[in-house]
């Protein structure tokens, strides 16, 4: 259940960007700039803030497309983001993509013990990747002498429709609303670490939708 009401993302071919890193017959085309970005993302802050209340979350960004996402949020509301302890999870060895997402790095089971957690993604797609966050720190404590965290529930920057490959009922906010078939880079701030296509266009403002060329 989304609590609050996602900014609907779509091309606008009419705002195409540019970037160093583009390569032949590749366009980047405007989905939202930084001032829509950055609302959208306020508006998850709001929502969050609502649900947590008083309360302040252990908020687990998924590095590195999550890494913007949370410095964004931390600048909206510094009290309820104040707790950051990342994980990583790889979702390619460095050539190709992995069946399934491989975790690399994850907070302390004393960092998340009887605690509220909340994991921080930048695009949900297939989903695959935030399963295995909620699945993993809700295990973190298991055969340790930590409590358990009390709940975990998960965000997500953008949120790409129709593209989930499985369920994933603790996803609970989300800024933007992408088609499955966007192809979503950027985040919204200069130097902040978004979305990427093979680790290109992490740096863009706004988001955008990178459109390449069928292959022949």
């Amino acid at each position: 259940m989304i609590v609050n009401s996602p900014r609907q993302l779509y091309r606008r071919p009419e705002v195409l960007g540019f970037h160093p890193d583009l390569r032949d017959r590749e366009e980047l085309i405007q989905m939202a700039d930084c001032n829509e970005t950055f609302r959208s993302l306020v508006a998850m802050a709001e929502g969050l803030r609502e649900y947590f209340g008083d309360g302040q979350p252990v908020c687990v960004p998924i590095k590195r497309g999550a890494s913007g996402t949370m410095n964004l949020l931390r600048s909206i509301d510094s009290g309820l983001f104040a707790n950051v302890q990342p994980m990583a999870i790889s979702t390619t060895n460095g050539k190709q993509r992995l069946p399934e997402p491989i975790i690399l790095e994850m907070p302390s089971p004393q960092a998340v013990e009887n605690k509220q957690v909340l994991i921080i993604d930048g695009v949900g797609d297939t989903l695959k990747t935030l399963r295995l966050a909620v699945d993993s720190v809700r295990r973190l404590c298991d055969g340790t002498n930590f409590l358990p965290p009390v709940g975990v529930i998960a965000c997500v920057a953008v949120l790409k429709q129709g593209a989930a490959k499985v369920e994933v009922p603790e996803l609970t906010d989300a800024a933007m609303l992408a088609d499955k078939d966007d192809w979503v880079v950027g985040i919204g701030a200069a130097g902040a670490d978004g979305f990427d296509l093979d680790d290109r266009f992490r740096d863009l403002t706004g988001v955008w939708h990178i459109q390449v060329p069928p292959s022949e």
